[in-house]
C-alpha cells in the first residue's frame, strides 16, 4: 500500500488497484483406491487447494484422457475428492489417474495407477 501522503504527491487519492492471476495447478497428493469390490471401486485423492475431480480409467495401460477413455468427474470445488467407478468388470485390473483443476482453469495430473476388482 502506498501511504496517504505519497498518494497526495503523485496526484492520487485512491490506492492502486492490485490483481493477480492464478497460474498454479492444484498439488495433488494420496492418492488411493479403497473399497474396492467385484463391479466397483472408490477413489480418493487430496489437493492443496480447491478443485474439481475427474478420474479416467480403462483396462489397459497407459490410460490416455481423451473423450473416448472412460471418465467420472465432478464439478464441485473440493479438496478432498472422492469418486465412486461402477460398473465395472470382477476379477479385472483397471488403470487409473486423477485430475484436478482449480477455479482458474489450472489442472494437474497424478500418477498412473491401479486395482484390481474382486471376483464375483
Amino acid at each position: 500500500t502506498v501511504p496517504p501522503g505519497i498518494r497526495v504527491k503523485l496526484g492520487t487519492s485512491t490506492p492502486p488497484t492490485v490483481t493477480s492471476t492464478d497460474v498454479i495447478a492444484p498439488i495433488i497428493s494420496g492418492v488411493l483406491s479403497t473399497s474396492t469390490a467385484s463391479s466397483s471401486s472408490r477413489i480418493l485423492w487430496n489437493t492443496n487447494e480447491s478443485a474439481t475431480g475427474k478420474v479416467w480409467y480403462g483396462t489397459s495401460t497407459p490410460v490416455v484422457a481423451t473423450g473416448t477413455t472412460a471418465m467420472v468427474s465432478t464439478s464441485s470445488l473440493v479438496m478432498s475428492h472422492d469418486i465412486l467407478l461402477t460398473s465395472l468388470s470382477a476379477s479385472t485390473t483397471y488403470y487409473f489417474v486423477v485430475e484436478s483443476a482449480d477455479v482458474s482453469g489450472n489442472s494437474a495430473r497424478a500418477t498412473e495407477l491401479t486395482f484390481t476388482t474382486l471376483a464375483q
